[in-house]
């Protein structure tokens, strides 16, 4: 029917949104990381510069977090897969814990993520994944 056909379009439309979301905390989360542990080890002329950088990736993280937050809120209001806005909720907590140390989280994360949308674009129910022991 043309409204089962407009809500997957819109379902589309936001799924996009929230993974082009998720990459940009998940690269904002890994600048800022990368950055702190060159700070470390620099000497303090160069952690002064790299404090100001520090500050401008930790405001992208705030506003990608934040841009991932409305998606997931907007997908919660068209889907009642309640598995689908959980796994996006794992995914947003990978995406902010990534580092040059553990990139694995997010990538295992939204990989479920995006299968689970597209069964659910197909009306079809997601896999009980397994979750991550933290």
């Amino acid at each position: 029917s043309k409204r089962e056909d407009e809500l997957k379009a819109q379902k589309r439309v936001t799924y996009v949104r929230l993974l082009a979301a998720l990459t940009d905390l998940m690269g904002a989360s890994l600048e800022t990381s990368v950055l702190a542990a060159v700070a470390r080890s620099e000497d303090s002329a160069q952690r002064e510069e790299l404090a100001g950088r520090r500050m401008q990736g930790m405001e992208a993280v705030k506003d990608a977090h934040t841009a991932v937050s409305n998606a997931i809120a907007e997908m919660a209001l068209l889907t009642a897969n309640n598995d689908l806005v959980a796994l996006a909720s794992e995914a947003s907590a990978g995406a902010a814990r990534t580092s040059n140390e553990d990139r694995t989280s997010f990538a295992l994360a939204v990989s479920k993520l995006r299968a689970s949308m597209q069964l659910d674009l197909q009306a079809r129910r997601s896999p009980a994944w397994p979750t991550r022991r933290r």
